[in-house]
Parts: structure tokens; sequence; C-alpha cells
């Protein structure tokens, strides 16, 4: 009699169980087959809410003994007995093929219990022998595919020397890709069973992602070809922790324009069962063209931003699935992923097809993470390899924000890079940050919290300097850790301190209360904390330019409160380096000498310094100390 000892799995599956009851397993491995499968169940866990179990014997004829909805078999102990009772008697000959018949039918289908969002997978154990004759596979394949477009996951135990010949093994691996487990004998079920558990739920101690999943939809995959891409998909989506506060994920299909189906921030697809639902919705009608140019931007700018609920405290991820190279009148990559690189979003591509068709493109989006398979009836082999890649990725939690070095540095912008486009609620209402500096310097400073005296003095101050700003075309746009009503009565504070008789404050105030935008941009002061524990923003300044790339950026504690004027200089010596080859030395303000770059050549001096260079002499005899007069740069 088998006992039921299970230890709870983490991962809930419909699991069917499909078995190999010919003479050729012979009987004195009866025993071991029923305790291989019992160590099976026991090590996932079966119960209402959890794991559910169909078992299928098949000889001469298939029988399903039970189907995922009934109840009776919603325990171990049930499941345990039924497997003790249904393998008994052994007979011929080995018809795998209604085997999967009914499997594909009658097991793995909604009337029989099989749930939309739960990972489905059908486990084979047999010998490998099977009638009719092994090379009339097109029974097989069909039976399987049709399995796969609804997200079945396949595994095979192949037992005994049989298994491994060449004739048995077609079948078997057409069955199982790269899931196929072969054992030279009964004995040896134990550690084979134990790998297969850990594949089932690869992503049972997942803490969540932010995912992307972008989607080819073009007439060249063809009608079947997508149904087993979708298929892909419905197998990716089961086997992720879906939840409000695990992974959100955003699809968009596209063709020659994308179609985005929902975003992260998007609450009705915030379960596996919803979003299974979604996928499985997804018609088979294919455009003409690709463009994945334009769906990567579709992803930057609709799923990798605030409004489209990018969450700072979760890794974010985007998997890109195509069978071609992007259309010639798209977009060069190297303009739109430094956009999502700026976002740490980790790319992985999947190519389906000749890989010749787009080999170094996929690099170009991707780098290492590339993934291809030949044919679209073998996607599922990549399963392993694209969750092993996803389902380590660990989030921040809002306790742990500003810890360590590692989480104030992940997502921060170096210089010369796309400054993270953001949708944020400010003292002036919702708006798009790449749209509020369009053609503008921008400034963005941050506060530790509103009512501080530092913060005070510093936000009165830039009141009193608008004028100068405004006269260099720049916008000023603050931050702090406190909600829009609370940013709202502290201007009037700030305006009363300064004495001013404006009546609107000059520029707005992100509310970023939930240190989303902090961690984002890699702004948190672990010294300093609020009343709740959480740290504070610290003294940031970023100057972004019209091309919104960041020019530079200044860290200070919560301490230290800024020299603002120095803001004045630096925006001046930025705008003068960015369209003149010069550079400004130390302490250089407005009116004072320039230094002419190393790049430009002697012969050059006159052409572009027609009021003289000035070369100051060194003991090393090189004349790179060349000074020109600012005047003649403006």
């Amino acid at each position: 009699m088998l006992l039921a000892v299970s230890a709870a799995s983490g991962c809930t599956i419909d699991l069917g169980l499909i078995v190999d009851v010919t003479r050729s397993i012979k009987k004195e491995n009866v025993f071991t087959v029923k305790a291989g499968l019992a160590k099976l169940v026991q090590q996932i866990g079966v119960s209402e809410d959890g794991t559910h179990v169909s078992l299928e014997t098949f000889d001469s004829k298939s029988t399903i003994h039970n189907y995922f909805k009934d109840t009776y078999h919603h325990n171990e102990e049930a499941v345990l007995h039924l497997i003790d009772h249904a393998i008994d008697k052994l007979s011929k000959p080995t018809r795998l093929d209604l085997a999967l018949k009914k499997a594909d039918e009658e097991m793995f289908t909604k009337a029989s219990g099989d749930r939309a969002g739960v990972e489905s997978a059908m486990v084979l154990f047999t010998d490998g022998r099977s009638h009719p004759s092994q090379t009339e596979t097109d029974a097989y394949r069909t039976r399987v595919e049709n399995m796969k477009k609804r997200g079945v996951r396949m595994f095979v135990f192949g037992i005994g020397p049989d298994s491994r010949k060449e004739k048995h093994q077609e079948v078997l691996r057409l069955i199982g890709g790269d899931t196929v487990f072969f054992v030279q004998d009964y004995s040896n079920l134990d550690e084979a069973i134990k790998k297969l558990a850990d594949l089932m739920c690869p992503c049972k101690n997942s803490e969540g992602m932010d995912l992307a999943l972008v989607v080819d939809k073009t007439a060249s995959i063809g009608t079947e070809n997508f149904l087993l891409l979708k298929g892909f998909i419905l197998e990716l989506v089961q086997g992720l922790p879906i939840g409000p506060d695990q992974t959100h994920a955003g699809i968009i299909l596209f063709a020659k324009e994308p179609t985005l189906l929902n975003t992260f921030a998007d609450k009705r697809y915030h379960s596996n069962e919803a979003l299974y639902n979604l996928v499985d919705r997804i018609d088979s009608r294919l455009g003409t063209r690709t463009f994945i140019d334009k769906a990567l931007k579709a992803a930057n700018t609709s799923l990798f931003t605030t409004k489209g609920g990018d969450r700072s405290y979760f890794p974010n991820t985007l998997i890109l699935l195509t069978d071609g190279r992007t259309n010639r009148a798209s977009e060069p990559y190297a303009n739109i992923i430094p956009s999502l690189k700026a976002k740490n979003v980790k790319i992985i591509a999947v190519g389906i097809g000749d890989y010749r068709k787009f080999q170094g493109q996929l690099e170009e989006i991707a780098g290492d993470l590339v993934f291809n398979v030949q044919d679209f009836s073998k996607i599922s082999t990549l399963f392993n390899g694209i969750m092993s890649e996803i389902c380590r990725l660990r989030h921040f939690s809002p306790n742990e924000v500003g810890t360590g070095t590692a989480k104030l540095t992940a997502k921060m912008v170096n210089l010369g890079e796309i400054f993270p486009d953001f949708h944020v609620r400010t003292s002036e209402g919702e708006l798009d940050f790449h749209k509020f500096i369009e053609g503008s310097w921008a400034i963005l400073f941050a506060h530790p919290a509103d009512y501080t005296p530092v913060c005070t003095t510093e936000l009165g101050c830039l009141v009193g300097m608008i004028p100068e700003f405004t006269k260099r075309g720049v916008k000023l746009i603050a931050l702090s850790c406190d909600d829009v009503d609370t940013h709202k009565g502290w201007m009037e504070d700030i305006k009363a301190f300064i004495k001013t008789d404006l009546m609107d404050f000059p520029y707005p105030i992100i509310a970023d209360q939930g240190r989303e935008l902090a961690v984002k941009l890699g702004m948190v002061d672990p010294d300093e904390k609020d009343s709740k524990g959480l740290p504070l923003t610290c003294r940031a300044v970023f100057v972004i330019g019209p091309d919104k790339k960041l020019k530079l950026s200044f860290l200070y504690p919560a301490s230290c409160g800024r020299n603002l004027h120095e803001l004045l200089r630096v925006i001046d010596s930025l705008q003068l380096t960015a369209t003149k080859q010069v550079a400004t030395p130390a302490d250089w303000e407005p009116g004072k000498d320039c230094m002419v770059l190393p790049t430009v050549k002697d012969e050059d001096l006159d052409k572009l310094f027609p009021k003289g260079v000035k070369v100051r002499e060194m003991p090393s005899g090189k004349g790179y100390m060349r000074y020109t007069p600012h005047e003649q740069t403006e």
C-alpha cells in the first residue's frame, strides 16, 4: 500500500499521468512503477485548491481512471490509492497512439476540469515500444500538437534499453522534446523523478517581475504555426506566478503596427486564469510585414512606464518572439534599445526558423540572450532555458529600498543615456516627463521631504532664480516623497519664507510617496529614513538636454543643502560646450576664457577661433593649454 507523506511543492499543476501497463513492463517492475508515480505525486502535492491529478493507463486500449474535476481525488491519499489499484494487470499490445488520442480529446479539456491558468503537464511512463509502427508518426504528431496549442507541457520517462533504440526514440522525442528522461531500468526512477519535479515548477520561488511579451503576428508564420506559438505563450503564462503582488505581464502583438492587449497596470489580468484567457482569445488572423522596431517602441512607451504600471521594486523583462527579420524600413535598433536598457529591461529574443534569416539582428536586440529553434513544433524545448533566465530575477520590497549598493545602482542613469520617461502626478496635475521637457533643457531635483527646513530654503531659492533659468530655456521640476495635497500646503510655506507675491508656484513638484521614481533613478539615501522607517530621497540633481539625454547629475546627502547658483554656472557651461569645440576650466564663469578641446587641430584654430588662441607654455613643451575668449564662442 502507498502512504501519503507529501511535502508542499509551492506550485499548482493539472498533472496527467499516462502509464504503460503492457507485458513488456514485466510484473516484477509493477511495484517500482507505482512507487515512482507515488513519489512524483508526493513531491508535487495534491489538494482541493492545489494540484489535481488524472490517471490514464494503456495497453491494447486506453482507460482514464479519473478526471481533474473529480473532487474525491483532490487529496493525496485518494490519488495514491487510485494508483495502487489501477496499475495491476499487464496486457498487450502497446497502443500509445490511443493513449495520446484520449489525453487530447478527454483528459486535457475544460470539460474534464483542466483549469485555465493552471500549469497543464502530461507525464508519460513507457518502455518505448508502441503499435502501430513507429515510423507512422503523423497520428502522434497531430495529438501532441493539439495539446501543445492548449499550453500542455509534456514529459516522457523512457524506461529500459528498448526506449533508447532509434526507432522508439523518434516518437518519444516527438512527444517530450528535450524533456525525455531515459532511465536504464525501473530501479533508477527516483533521481529522474526529482529532476522532473524541479522542471515542472521552475518559478515556484520567483518573487515576480514586470514582463512584456512581444509576439510576431505576421502572415509568414502561418496559421498552424501561430497556434503553436500561442500555445507556447500559454505555457509561459501558466508557469509564472501571476498576481497583484507578483508577476504582471503585458502583451503586444505586432505585424506592420503593434497592438497592445493590456498593460501591467490593468488589474483585470493580475491572475493566471485571466491572463491565460486573454491569450487564448487571440485570433489567428495574421498581418503583413514585420516591424519589430515599432513593437519594441510600444513596449518602451506603453508598458515600461509609470502609467503602464511598471513597478520600481520589480525587475523588468521583455521576451520577443519572431520568425524573421524586421522590415527594411524599420528604425535602427540603436535608437530604441538604449531607452529600454535605461529602464533596466532584460531582453530575451526568440527566433523560430532558419537562424540565418535573423542572425545578428536578434543579438543587436538581446545580446547573448538569443534562443533559436528550427520550427514551431519544437518551440516548447525553449521553455526551460527561458524560465531559468527570468525566474531567478529578484525584486526589492519597499522595506528593502536603499539597503544595499545593488539596489541603489540598479537603475542609475549614466551620462549620455536617454533619461527615463515616466508618467507622474504633480502639483500641477499628471504629466509625462518627456513631453514636459520637449525641446528644452530641464532640471529635475529631488528633496527628502516636505515641511523640512533645508528643502524649504532650496525650493525657495529656486523660485527666486526662475527668471535666470527661463532666460536659458530651462524647465524646472522637483520631486519629494509626499503626496500632491501635502506639496500644495508646503508651497504656501515656501512662498511665505521668501516673501513673494506670486499667486502660482512657478514649477511642478512630483508626488513620489511610494518611492517608485526615487528607486528607478537611484536617488535613495539609505541613512535618512522617515517615521515609518522608509528611506528618503537624497538631494539629487539631474540636468537633461533637449535630446532627452542626461548631461549632468549631482547626489548630495539629505543633511547638506546645495549651492543652487552652481546650477546656473553648469547650465551655461553645458549649453556653451554642446555647440562649440571648447571646454570650461575650473571656476569658470561666463565672460572668462574657455579652453580649446584637445581634439581641435592647430591648423583649424584660425578658422574656428578668429579672435585668436593663447597657448600657455608648460615644462613638458606640449601645447595643450590653449585658451580663447568666451565672447568669440557665442
